[in-house]
């Protein structure tokens, strides 16, 4: 058998460690554009922007949560990837939002620079989360 980087080797699902990055990121992704487009329908420009961060906090910590749930806390540099994972989720987000038509507003490069930090922080925290309630679990399986 061949010997993999620990982060390409299966993870307990079978895919690979980046195939379970990427789709935890897209959870993270789609979940921030669908509630936004939810929120144009009921709320004005504004509110949807005040919204904004809110969105992106909480994808973000869905993001890292979903990493590392996925993977069951399987890999090193876990701060790099999570924080990685919170990065490539917020950056799409950002054109998605500024370049779709169904989107009536428009994110400064100011608020961007400002939201980024957010969806890397709230990543980090939605992984660590997800490890303390994976230690927990296996706490509870050995007593």
């Amino acid at each position: 058998m061949e010997s993999y980087p620990k982060q390409l080797q299966p993870v307990p699902h079978g895919r690979s460690f980046l195939t379970e990055w990427v789709y935890s990121i897209c959870i993270g992704l789609f979940g921030s554009v669908l509630l936004l487009m939810f929120a144009t329908f009921f709320l004005t420009d504004k509110g949807v922007l005040a919204l904004l961060p809110w969105a992106i906090g909480f994808n973000g910590l869905l993001t890292g949560h979903a990493l590392v749930n996925k993977t069951e806390n399987r890999f090193s540099r876990r701060k790099t990837w999570l924080a990685g994972g919170g990065l490539f989720m917020a950056l799409p987000l950002f054109f998605i939002v500024n370049l779709m038509p169904f989107f009536p507003f428009y994110i400064s490069e100011r608020s961007f620079v400002l939201y980024l930090p957010v969806a890397i922080l709230c990543s980090l925290s939605g992984g660590w989360i997800a490890s303390k309630t994976i230690r927990a679990k296996n706490l509870e399986k050995r007593g």
